[in-house]
Formats: C-alpha cells, structure tokens, sequence
C-alpha cells in the first residue's frame, strides 16, 4: 500500500512539474501565437515565472491542457521504456545490488518473486495451514493441504521472536484447523497464555511439567512398555540422557551397556511380576535401592530362562562380582531423582494418554527446563513413545477418523527435550501418518550437540526451513549455502593518462561473477523484522514477521499462571510432606526441651559437688578424707 502511494506521489509531482513548465512558455504554443508565426509577424512571448499563473495557463486553455497531457506523457512512457531495457546496465553503473547474470553461469539463487510464492503458499488471514509471516501486509501461509512435507526446521537465535512470532500464532493457527498438537514449552509461557483458550476451543489439555512438578499430570513411563522392544527403547532412551556412565579407554561405553541390560531386566521384571499399582519408576528405585546383589540374584533364580527379562539378566550376571557393584550403583546414580516423593507420585500412573492425539482434539503442553538436564530422560522418553504408540495406532486401526486426524509437534528449543533415539529415521517415516514436526533451535552447534550424527539427516527431512536470526557463524555460513550462489555481471575501470597528463584513456571492462545471495555476515545482520523462508525446490522467500498480537485471537486469551495448575495428587504428597516437617519439627522442639530439662537438672548437683569440694578455709581441719566429704 505504501509503495503504491508513493508512485501517485511522484506521478502527480512529475505531471505538475511538467504543467509549470508547459505554462511558463504557454504564450509561445497558443493558438494566437501560432497565427501570428503563419502571417508573418513575430509574436510577443512573455516567461511566467509565477507558479499559480503558470499552471493557471495551463487549466484554463484547452489547446494548451491537451499539449501538457500528451508531453508529459509521451516523455514519461519514452523514460520508462529506457529504464527497463537498460535496467542493467543502469543498475551496474548507479545501483547498489549487484546485477544478475541471467544465463546463471556459476548459479541462479534469487528471490522468489509473488507469481511463485503464489504457487506455493496461500496468502490471506483466513486461509488454513502453518503461518510463516506476511507480504505486502497478506498473511503468508503453508496451506494444509500442501504437496511438501510440513516438517519444518527453525534457525532462532535467543530474541528473534520464536515464541511469539511462530509458536503462538501457529497454536491458534492449529487449533482453527481442528488438529492436535503436541508444544514443548521450556519457560512455561505458552501454557500460561494459551491453555485456557484452548479448553474453550474444545481441547482436551494436559501438561507434563518437569519445571513444577507439583503442576503436572501424571505420565507413567511404564504404562507405554508393552513388550521386550518398548523395554529395550525405554532402557537406551534413559541411559542417552543420563550420562553418568564410566567409559571405558578408548571410547567403549561398557558400563552403559551393562547398566542398559539391568535396567531392561528390571523393568521387564516388574511389567512381568508385580501387580499393576506396583508398575512403576519409583518401585522400579526402590527395588534397585533396597535389594544387593544376592537379593537380585534371588528374584531372577525364579523367572523361567526363555522370558526377556531373565535373558537380559543373564547378560548382565556375566560380569565380575566387582563390575556387577558398579553397575548398581551407576544405575541408581542415573536414577535418583526418584528419591524426590514428588516425582515418585507424578510417574506413578497415567493422565495422560499417549494414543489420545489421534483419537480427539488434543494439546499436550511438556514444560522443559531450559537451564539444567536433570528431567531429560523423562521428557526424552514421553516424545519416543508418543511417536512409537502414535504410529501404531495410525496403522493398526480401521477408524478413517483416526487415520485422517493430523498431530502438529511445536518442539520450542528441541534439543533441551533430550536425545531421542534414532530420530532422523522417526522424522523421515511419520509424516504418512500425519505427523508433522516443527523443530525449533537456536543455532547448528545446540542442535549438533545431542544429535551429533545426525542433525544434517534430521534438517534434511523437512521441506520448509524457516530463518529468524542467528548469531553463530557456523548457522549462518550453513543458511548462506542453503540460500545458493548467483552469477553476477562485474565491472572494472582503469585510467591511463597521456600526452603527459592532458588526456586520460578510460577502460571498462566487464564479466560475469559470482556472489552468495546473502554472504555470512548478511545473514547475521539480516533485519530482526523479517524471516528467510525456503520450500525445497523454490528460491528463498523474504517475509515479515508477525507477532501474536497482530491476530485477532490473542483478544481472547486469558492468562493462567502455571502454579494456579495445581493438581489435586501433589496436594496430598505436599501436605503428607508438611505434616511430616511439622511432626519432625515438634519432635525435635520436645528432644530440645528435655536437653535443655536435663541440663537444668544436672547444673545445682554440680554446683552442690563444688561446694562439697571446695578446698577447706584456713581454720578447718586439712586431714578430712574423700569419703567424708561423699
């Protein structure tokens, strides 16, 4: 809208510009002026100067309007003809871009233009799919129903607007189109703002805390275990994402494995002997805590030899007595934060079910902590098997419900949920299902971090990647090659003087060149204000940001604080745990108080003893003996 206003303006500059000049001289074109000029005679020619009385000449004679509008306009269309046939050369000589070899000898990167975009996105407020910003004040939209895979990565440097420029507008982007969604939220602020809207747009909302445990539902890790496989997945998801393993030299992770194979035996175990209140992590601790090395020996002597959890006891029972010691204890390292009564109760049993997403209108918020790991592995296991349940609900069932219903993951800062195991492969297979993951980093290095292996794989399989802002130079060198190389024209100049200085030979040469479209400190510059789009198969699109306020919904959003979230089981452990300090506390005042009874009782015998004691006056007898005195 702006750029077209200002083309009026200089449209209607440019045309009274030209009218003041036609009036000035108005007298020398009129018509008396040109019978004068065909008898004979000289005509007088007056120069108005005065700007009214000139465009006043103009407008009040239609001869000399009609000659104004037919100059002005045969000049402008012979200036517009000019500019674009030799734009480029223009551009070489006055513009600042560098101009662009159309024959694309070294590479054809390029801007999209609105004619393409308009091929691959759908543009307006009310149109359905991922919101990626907006264009000419058009919303920009990845349509639901696009040909590309809506797996999407996000490059997003700590204030470039990941929150508020694609989670929350993409909730209620979601939440319009009537589909589940699954958000990671490592400060708790989504669920603040928008876990009340959701509920009043239908949703069944939940929230695994890990930040405010005593604000969280309660998952069960167990419950997901249905087999040796999900035990296997269960032991390796714990022991990525509790690295407190010694390694042997060289780089064999042996304790890790002897201490996946107890675990597994472990949890098969239990799954397999204790009754269904018993099947649980903090039983799982306590029976890890309490039982040595006899003890386990014991409980396993009675399992048959072709069940899975003898099998993988046996693995682990192969090693020295010494090595079995350190297992155990490694095992209950990685373990403990199921000392916490808190935690205990929260994996107790399920309010969450992991095959709901793909039954109802679902959003299931996991509150991550975005400065310590200690709750990784749980937040790590809850994504591997909502993956893994949800997949085999989506091809085991005949519900064309269920089949059709789509789960949209938001994972904000996803390397802080931990390593899940062979994601690459989890993200490459589960769009066929409707799965669709938006995974949201701050630069290459976090997410090479956890995903060392892999994390060029995992990029790879999303078709859209989306650029906010970076500050490494590893993320930007890597955006600058995926945004591509242009050829461009260059231009040199060189100076030869002669005839001793009094003339001066010019040279120009000219050739084709290349550039990246944006070099690696363009890219960390790149305005804070508009995003980079890139859909595989199409040059890059520049868009702008748009922040959550600028949709209509974020009118209706009511703020819920996470600890308002209180959930009725941590109330009781809360106030078991309060009337334990209480009693402790009362206990410990009455031990005081009988310290203190005691000491009183003591003190006047003491005193009594000195004063028996104390050594004769002068004119007592010196020969009284210890047992007079006593």
């Amino acid at each position: 809208m702006k750029k077209a206003l200002g083309i009026v303006a200089i449209l209607v500059i440019y045309y009274l510009m030209m009218a003041y000049l036609i009036g000035m001289f108005s007298g020398a074109i009129s018509h008396d002026a040109w019978e004068m000029l065909m008898a004979g005679k000289s005509p007088k020619i007056t120069i108005q100067t005065d700007p009214v009385a000139a465009l006043g000449n103009v407008f009040r004679s239609p001869e000399v309007l009609k000659i104004w509008l037919g100059i002005a306009t045969v000049l402008l269309v012979v200036v517009v003809v000019f500019i674009f046939a030799y734009r480029e050369e223009l551009k070489m000589h006055f513009g600042k871009e560098v101009p662009a070899d159309e024959r694309g000898t070294y590479g054809t990167a390029d801007w999209m233009k609105m004619k393409e975009a308009k091929k691959v996105f759908r543009f307006g407020s009310e149109q359905k799919g991922i919101l990626l910003g907006k264009v000419n004040g058009e919303r920009v939209v990845l349509p639901a129903d696009t040909k590309y895979n809506k797996h999407i990565a996000i490059f997003g440097a700590p204030g470039t607007g990941k929150s508020r420029t694609f989670a929350r507008p993409n909730i209620i982007q979601i939440a319009k189109m009537g589909q589940s969604m699954i958000i990671t939220d490592p400060k708790g602020e989504l669920f603040e703002d928008m876990a009340v809207w959701l509920e009043q747009q239908g949703y069944d909302v939940k929230a695994l805390n890990l930040v405010n445990i005593e604000c969280s539902d309660r998952w069960n890790p167990l419950d997901a275990v249905a087999d040796d496989m999900d035990a296997t997945v269960f032991a390796d998801v714990v022991i990525r994402n509790t690295q407190t393993g010694v390694k042997k030299a060289g780089g064999d992770p042996f304790w890790d494995r002897a201490e996946l194979n107890l675990l597994k035996a472990l949890v098969l175990y239990i799954k397999e002997t204790r009754p269904p209140e018993e099947q649980n992590l903090g039983e799982l601790y306590r029976l890890l805590a309490t039982t040595n090395m006899a003890g386990l020996q014991n409980m396993f002597m009675s399992i048959p030899n072709d069940r899975a959890s003898k099998m993988a006891y046996n693995i682990f029972a192969q090693a020295s007595e010494q090595v079995r010691t350190g297992v155990i204890i490694g095992l209950g390292t990685r373990l403990q934060v199921f000392q916490n009564r808190l935690v205990q109760k929260m994996t107790e049993v399920s309010d969450i079910d992991l095959e709901a997403p793909k039954r109802r209108k679902t959003a299931y918020f996991c509150i991550i902590s975005d400065t310590h790991r200690a709750f990784s592995f749980l937040s790590s296991l809850f994504f591997s098997f909502l993956f893994i349940k949800l997949v085999n609900l989506h091809d085991t069932t005949t519900d064309p419900e269920i089949r059709a219903r789509e789960v949209y993951f938001l994972l904000d800062e996803f390397p802080n949920i931990g390593e899940i195991p062979d994601f690459q492969e989890k993200i490459a297979t589960i769009r066929s299902r409707r799965l669709h993951c938006s995974i949201i980093f701050q630069s290459l290095g976090q997410l090479g971090r956890i995903y060392q292996q892999s994390w060029e794989d995992i990029i790879a399989c999303c078709d859209t990647k989306y650029f906010l802002g970076c500050n490494d130079l590893k993320t930007a060198e890597y955006v600058s090659m995926l945004l591509g190389t242009k050829s461009i024209h260059t231009r040199s100049i060189s100076r030869q003087g002669g005839l001793e200085g009094l003339t001066e030979i010019e040279r120009i040469t000219q050739s084709v060149g290349k550039r990246q479209l944006l070099t690696e400190d363009e890219v960390i510059r790149f305005e804070n204000e508009k995003a980079i789009v890139m859909v595989r198969g199409h040059k890059p699109l520049i868009v702008e940001k748009v922040d959550i306020s600028e949709l209509k919904e974020s009118r209706e959003l009511t703020v819920r604080p996470v600890k308002d979230y209180l959930r009725p089981w941590a109330v009781e452990v809360l106030s078991q745990q309060s009337n334990q300090n209480t009693v402790a506390t009362a206990e410990k005042t009455d031990a005081d108080s009988q310290v203190e009874t005691g000491a009183s009782a003591v003190q006047p015998q003491v005193n009594d003893a000195q004063t028996k004691t104390a050594p004769p006056a002068a004119n007592e007898d010196q020969g009284t003996t210890e047992d007079e005195l006593l």
